[in-house]
């Protein structure tokens, strides 16, 4: 197995309408996307600015999405949305929560390498099915994760494909 290769691609003019696009080792789709790779683009990542919640699919061809969260009071239907049905979630460090298809080994879900990768490294034993969802978390409230997260994440998600898993 090939290791897990990422590319930080943000595109719009503010940082609400900005998407991070995460390759899987092939070349990223053409178009405009690709013509705005920026220092500054690069930098605004790593802060402590709340950009939004990292979408892991559990189908390695499909690309890691930075999707925005929604009002609180529409955040758990999303969160359903996103993962395909009830939820359940698994605290990670750094103040980040990873929520998944409640049911996801009984429905017989792909297993999602990424995800099985960083709870492992998060110290979490168990295989991870389907696709899911990188928050961050304030207490009790689920909010987006800031760029010092979602460079931790990177971080953790290429590891596990070099050491883990090959």
């Amino acid at each position: 197995m090939s290791p897990l290769t990422w590319g930080f691609v943000l595109t719009g003019g503010s940082i609400g309408s900005n998407v991070v696009l995460v390759g899987t080792g092939k070349a990223p789709p053409p178009g405009p996307a690709n013509q705005v790779r920026s220092p500054t683009n690069r930098k605004r990542l790593m802060t402590n600015r709340i950009l939004g919640a990292v979408v892991i699919p559990a189908d390695a061809n499909r690309l890691i999405t930075l999707d925005a969260i929604p009002a609180p009071s529409a955040s758990a239907e999303w969160l359903r949305g996103k993962v395909g049905g009830p939820l359940e979630l698994l605290r990670l460090s750094g103040e980040r929560d990873m929520w998944l298809h409640g049911e996801g080994k009984i429905a017989n879900l792909p297993v999602n390498m990424g995800a099985t990768g960083l709870a492992l490294l998060n110290g979490i034993a168990d295989v991870i099915h389907g696709d899911v969802v990188l928050t961050g978390h304030d207490g009790p409230e689920t909010v987006g994760m800031t760029g010092l997260q979602i460079q931790r994440t990177h971080a953790e998600l290429t590891l596990p494909f070099r050491v883990l898993f090959l």
